[in-house]
């Protein structure tokens, strides 16, 4: 059986329209310190503050600059790009917290959820964009169920997950 996150976790809704990037770190960062992994939380509040420099005008991050967040040494998430079929063929067995960035044209473009508890060809998601559009700074985020194939309208996929070798604590 699947670890209910839901009840657990609540989920966070973003700020504004371009915070996705914290909201879901923050998020991953909160299940990771709690139980097994021992890391620091970090807030959205504290991602956007500690990560102000490297964000646009309007809030939104590159890839780039997504990457240097994912590698700073608080947060340490191992981040790669995959093609859309790899991320249904290859990653049937997620059971726990995966980031993954991905193309969602109904929000404007690149968008980031966590993605866990994969059965068959559903899988669980916490988006930080609900509800939508919603208002800034009154988002809740929501938890819910998504086809695999809801992530594959890109050419490739941003997947990060724990650094290989980071086991849980004991």
């Amino acid at each position: 059986m699947a670890y209910d996150y839901k009840s657990h976790f609540p989920a966070i809704g973003q700020f504004d329209k371009n915070a996705c990037w914290a909201a879901s770190i923050s998020w991953w960062l909160q299940v990771m310190a709690h139980g097994f992994y021992k890391r620091k939380w970090l807030t959205q509040t504290d991602l956007i503050t500690k990560f102000d420099s490297l964000c646009e005008e309007n809030g939104s991050m590159s890839v780039a600059n997504i990457r240097k967040v994912c590698e700073n040494a608080e947060v340490r998430i191992t981040l790669k790009y995959i093609a859309p079929a790899v991320l249904v063929s290859d990653y049937k067995h997620i059971s726990e917290p995966v980031v993954v960035i991905f193309n969602y044209p109904k929000v404007g473009g690149t968008h980031m959820n966590v993605i866990f508890n994969r059965d068959g060809d559903n899988i669980q998601c916490m988006e930080p964009y609900y509800p939508y559009p919603g208002v800034d700074g009154k988002r809740t985020g929501q938890i819910l169920t998504r086809p695999i194939t809801f992530f594959g309208s890109t050419g490739q996929i941003g997947i990060g997950y724990l650094p290989p070798g980071e086991k849980a604590a004991e």
